[in-house]
């Protein structure tokens, strides 16, 4: 396969991929606090993704050994693990005040978040959705009379 259809091949596998991973982490885990939804989507890159993708890979690509298959599917195993972490991070971030008014019974939603921040970032982000969050939620107490 030349090099340019490989890159057209690895670029789609990447777009199914991810939107697949978006739709089964919103699915599982979107406003669910009280269980650890970065532990089962990590399983499931385990049983499911990487599976998949080492059928696809094995078939679009002519691999001179079986260590080069292999550092191939490390290294999509490393962008599906980041993927997951943004995803779920950014997932989490928007869910903020919800884990907060959950807690403890949400302390699982928070390790995940707090994982996901460890490996992709996105501190900056948490702390400004906070912001804007928390200005709105006090201006609405306000207007309703709630803030004494």
């Amino acid at each position: 396969m030349s090099s340019g259809m490989k890159v057209l091949c690895e670029a789609a596998y990447s777009s199914v991929v991810s939107a697949h991973l978006q739709r089964r982490l919103l699915g599982k885990g979107k406003g669910r606090f009280d269980i650890s939804i970065l532990e089962q989507m990590q399983s499931a890159i385990d049983k499911v993704y990487m599976p998949f993708l080492g059928m696809l890979i094995a078939s679009s690509t002519d691999y001179a050994t079986g260590e080069d298959h292999a550092i191939q599917q490390m290294q999509w195993k490393s962008r599906l693990s980041l993927r997951l972490a943004e995803q779920l991070g950014s997932l989490r971030t928007k869910e903020l005040f919800d884990i907060i008014k959950e807690f403890p019974d949400s302390s699982p939603a928070v390790q995940d978040l707090r994982e996901c921040l460890k490996v992709a970032g996105g501190q900056r982000a948490l702390v400004d959705t906070f912001k804007v969050r928390s200005t709105h939620h006090l201006s609405q107490s306000f207007v309703c009379g709630r803030v004494h």
